[in-house]
């Protein structure tokens, strides 16, 4: 497991990303205290028509079906590179909220992914949200060797960056 301690980017401070690979399934767990209320936080993560205007690498994403207030099914296609690797993953994920505070997604379909579990917890933290993120996925092809923690923990690290800049923004 590869585990590192950042420093301010901007507004959003990154206290904690780890990232371990076994076998072939990949899970990130990252610390992020962001610049808005929980509220705004939550609104924004589940504004799922609007997540690719929140990160460069969510190519696509929608609501297939409101289940119910609390529960939805999502599509979203994201594009992931590393070195001369780069492939773009569809799933779709049932994703269900308790609001303000969590939110728990689960793969549904995917024909790029074998397993896809995601939790995000928010808690508040001085004037702002402490946002805690963990994710286990298994990708559905090969993914080569040299891919390892370091790669997936900057592409984490920038998803992340770039998503809770993003809703600090809107909450400006």
């Amino acid at each position: 497991m590869l585990t590192l301690t950042c420093g301010v980017t901007a507004a959003a401070e990154v206290l904690r990303v780890d990232v371990s690979r076994v076998d072939k399934r990949f899970s990130v767990t990252t610390e992020v205290l962001v610049d808005a209320t929980m509220s705004e936080v939550f609104d924004v993560l589940t504004d799922f028509d609007a997540l690719a205007d929140l990160s460069g690498s969510i190519v696509e994403s929608r609501v297939l079906e409101t289940v119910s207030d609390t529960e939805w099914l999502v599509l979203t296609r994201v594009k992931g590179c590393a070195f001369l690797f780069c492939r773009t993953v569809r799933r779709t994920e049932r994703v269900r909220g308790r609001y303000p505070c969590e939110l728990s997604a689960e793969l549904n379909d995917s024909p790029d992914v074998s397993l896809s579990t995601t939790n995000w917890r928010l808690s508040p933290s001085g004037d702002g949200t402490r946002l805690e993120f963990s994710t286990h996925v298994e990708p559905g092809f090969w993914v080569p060797g040299r891919i390892g923690a370091r790669t997936i923990r900057r592409m984490v690290m920038d998803a992340v960056v770039d998503s809770m800049e993003a809703a600090e923004q809107r909450a400006a």
